[in-house]
């Protein structure tokens, strides 16, 4: 069932779009695509 926004899992999709976001500013753009990866790991792990 959609939200209001239109996402099937809109709570979820906010988290891991913002721990991206974190990922992204923290690290900057440029990197290998590995590092982005491992790092979002940890910071969905640390955001529980």
């Amino acid at each position: 069932m959609e939200n209001s926004e239109g996402l099937l899992h809109g709570e979820l999709s906010r988290k891991v779009i913002g721990a991206a976001m974190v990922v992204l500013n923290e690290l900057r753009p440029g990197l290998d695509e590995k590092l982005y990866e491992n790092a979002l790991l940890i910071e969905l792990r640390d955001q529980g």
